[in-house]
Parts: C-alpha cells; structure tokens; sequence
C-alpha cells in the first residue's frame, strides 16, 4: 500500500510541477524589467554557467540545465524553468560541466581575463581566493540583482559578507549546496526495537542534544556476529564516514573558528572554554570506537561497500552524513522506516539548531569579473534565482526531499529546520592557517588539544585575515 502510495504522489508531483510552470509563465511580476513595463529580451543570447560534473552523481550540480526533456521531477522543474526565462527574456540558459573540480577550469580564463562565463559554480573554499584576487564581482553592485528579495538566502548573504562585499553566496537558484548539508538519519524502526524512541519529538521539543546522541551511541551497540571484538558485521549506535563529520558535530554544538568583528571582517574566536567543552562533548561521542562506527578509522577488513552502508544495511541507529545520501539509500533499497532528524544541540539551552555547509564539496555560486557584460551576468543571476523558487527549488525541496525521499510530515518539518540554520563559518571556508586542519587532526588522534594548536595556529591565521581586509580594501581603489 505504501508503494502505490509512493507512486500515486509521485504522479501528483510531477503534475503539480507542469502546473506551476504554466502559473508561472503569466506572472510577471517582480521580475527584472526596463522602465517599468517593458521586459527586456536578449535575442537569444545564451546565460554561460560552469559547473561541476562527477562520476558520483552526488557533486554534480543538476540545477543548471538538460539537454532533453528529463524524467525526474526536478529535471522537468529545470527544463520548464530554462524554456520559460526563454520565451520570456529571450536568455538561453546553458550549463557546462567539467569533470574534477570547476575552479580548475575557472581559474584558467580568470588569470587569462577572458569572458567565458557569466556564472560560476564552485565549492566555497575556491571562491575565497578568487574573491581575494580580484576575480568575482560583488553581487551587492551588479545591476538587477536584489538581495533583499525571498529568493535569496539572508541568513547566507550576512554570513558570507565581508568588509560590506559579497562575493560569493547563494540563492533558491543553487540546489547542490542543500545536497551536501550535513544532517542526521537514523533507522526509526531499530530504535522502536532498542525503546530509543520517536526521536522528531525531541527535536521539536528542543531535546535534540549531543547528550542524547551518545547515550544512543551506547544504547545501540551490541554483538551480532558472534566474533570478540566490534567490526563491521556488529551493530552500532553512530556511524559516520570520517573525521570530516567530527568537524560538522563541532559546528552544530556551537563551536565556531569566527564571526565577524566591528569592522565587518573575520574575527578569530580562540580556544575560549566554551569552545573547549563543546569539543570535550564531540569527543565523548567520537572516541569510543565500540560504540561509534567511523569508516575511515576503521580496519581495511571493516570499509565494506560506501561509507553509510554501515547505515543503509540496517547496522546503525544513527548516520551523521549529507543530504545526498537520500540517493545511496534509494540505490541500496533500504527496508526499514528512515529518520531524517537535524545536528544535535550542544545542550537544551542552544536556541537553533545548526547544519553545517560542505565546504570542500558542496557549492556555491559567483559572477566572474571578466564578464563582457555585468548587467546581462546580473539579469540572468536575478530571474534564475526567481523563477526557480516556485520550479527547480520547489521541486527538490517539496517534492523529491520532502515527498518522494522523506515522505512524512514530521520528516519534513525536519528538513525546514535543516536548511534554515546551514553555517557559513569564513575561517573553515578560507582555512586561515590551517586552523581547521586542527580538528580533523585531533578525531584521528582521539585528544582534544585544541587550545594549545590554536595558539601554534593564531598568528599564521590572523595575518591571513589582515591580509584578507587589505585585499578587499584594495579592490575599492581599483
């Protein structure tokens, strides 16, 4: 029943998609425009995106364009979307993928100072150095684009604003830097078994806590395969695929490398005691190597399949991991009922819960400053991120993460929650000194000797951060 379920939403989706496109082609309003009424058209001029292509199809990005008309929900949203702002504006959206890394690519006709796109689509640690160089053009100037509108993420834009300038940010436009947040899953049905409970009440409650997530961590592991010793083949309260993931639990309890200062630039934070402690919590989970399941610390013997199939397998109540595993999970045909839950708090008394951007391989969107034309990269950036709000945005979000992946209303909400709170810390995405090698390095060694590596770290990254305001401030006297 749930099956037919299944496929009788999936037919509605599709079909409300188709609608909204049709609504949406008569809307004009709040759409960039010449002198009120009249729409401009560019006669077929083509809107240039570089973006990335992958033989896992988790860092591709899919929101740009398709070649044919697709099947899946989103693709159809994307292609209704492009042949709309078409029609409409006479802007052809053309996508290019290069395999690898696209800052690769971009930082070739950057150097060259040559016009070869109007639209970038790199990860966020790429584009600090390019925005340090002089090579992206501030989205806050650019004419057409407005910030202030929904179709804009606020919360992303004051985090990713230095010195006043933004260089690089994100929209509803974007949709594979909500692919990669990091969030939390959990098999509802073997914590039914362990009388773990519902665990969407604690997180609507405001319950949801580290404190919770290790007592689960203990309350799920057990002995399956007959065989001394915890491996692959046991069950585990925590899995998780690498030291990556210790980082991520760090940010949602809390802790920060920096925020910004009175004049409006990074500001390192240090190895205060609340930062400290909220590392003690991560480490209480992450150093008990019987209870928590991290692939890359585990014997070659142990790195079975992809690194969540500790979860999909049914051999973990909880998985810290991205978004994208919805789709390793389809592939793996899990059977039982999945949890989709946010970060845990550091404890009851945090207001927000937290997610944390991917920032080696998620994305995020800049204007090149070798654009012929800044008004045409400024028009195509501004109707892409409106029309796609009510067609490629909604279709990811409402209808393949909440309806086809998650498919309950609790699990949905959730998803709201996730995506509200995603952190854009500078000093991770610019990695001033290498300080945020620090807490990868610590997960591997299992102590937590974070005040003493932040001092060894300090000076190198704030001299990086001075470096970083006299680069900025010299792109105003150019």
């Amino acid at each position: 029943m749930k099956t037919m379920l299944r496929v009788l939403s999936l037919v509605l989706a599709i079909m409300m998609v188709a609608t909204t496109f049709i609504a949406c082609k008569k809307d004009d309003g709040n759409k960039p425009d010449d002198e009120g009424d009249k729409i401009i058209n560019w006669e077929g001029e083509e809107y240039r995106v570089l973006g990335r292509e992958y033989e896992n199809n988790m860092f591709t990005n899919f929101e740009i364009d398709r070649e044919t008309m697709p099947e899946d929900v989103v693709g159809i949203a994307v292609w209704n979307r492009n042949a709309a702002i078409k029609e409409k504006y006479g802007l052809d959206v053309v996508g290019t993928l290069v395999t690898g890394k696209p800052e690769n690519e971009a930082k070739i006709f950057l150097e060259a100072g040559e016009d070869a796109y109007d639209l970038i689509l790199c990860t966020p640690n790429s584009f600090h150095p390019f925005a340090m160089q002089g090579y992206l053009l501030d989205l806050k100037t650019l004419d057409y684009v407005d910030i202030t509108k929904d179709c804009w993420n606020e919360y992303a834009n004051t985090q990713l604003t230095m010195g006043g300038k933004l260089f690089y940010t994100t929209n509803k436009f974007l949709l594979h830097d909500k692919h990669r947040t990091w969030m939390v899953f959990y098999n509802r049905d073997l914590a039914k078994d362990l009388n773990i409970g519902y665990l969407e009440t604690e997180v609507f409650d405001g319950k949801w806590t580290m404190d919770r997530l290790i007592e689960i961590a203990k309350l799920g592991a057990a002995e399956k395969d007959g065989v001394d010793g915890m491996s692959y083949y046991d069950q585990w309260g925590v899995g998780m695929s690498d030291s990556y993931c210790f980082t991520q639990l760090a940010l949602a309890s809390g802790f920060r490398f920096s925020d910004h200062g009175n004049n409006g630039y990074p500001q390192l934070l240090g190895a205060t005691d609340q930062m400290v402690t909220v590392l003690d919590k991560v480490f209480e989970l992450t150093a008990d190597d019987n209870t928590c399941f991290i692939h890359t610390f585990r014997p070659e013997s142990d790195k079975i399949g992809l690194d969540n199939s500790i979860f999909s397998t049914g051999n973990a109540v909880v998985l810290v991991d991205v978004i994208s595993s919805f789709d390793d999970f389809a592939v793996a045909g899990i059977t039982f009922d999945l949890g989709t839950i946010p970060n845990p708090k550091f404890n009851e008394d945090q207001e927000d819960y937290y997610s944390a951007a991917n920032v080696g391989n998620g994305t995020l969107l800049g204007v090149p400053a070798t654009v012929y034309d800044p008004a045409k990269a400024g028009f195509g950036l501004q109707v892409l991120a409106e029309e796609s709000a009510a067609t490629s945005y909604d279709a990811y979000i409402e209808t393949k993460c909440k309806l086809q992946d998650v498919y309950d209303e609790d699990g949905a909400k959730c998803l709201d929650i996730i995506f509200e709170g995603v952190v854009y810390d500078i000093a991770q995405i610019a990695n001033f000194g290498g300080l945020c090698d620090v807490l990868s390095n610590m997960a591997r060694a299992g102590v937590n000797n974070y005040t003493s590596q932040f001092k060894k770290y300090e000076k190198k990254a704030n001299n990086e951060i001075t470096k970083l305001k006299e680069a900025y401030e010299k792109l105003d006297q150019q």
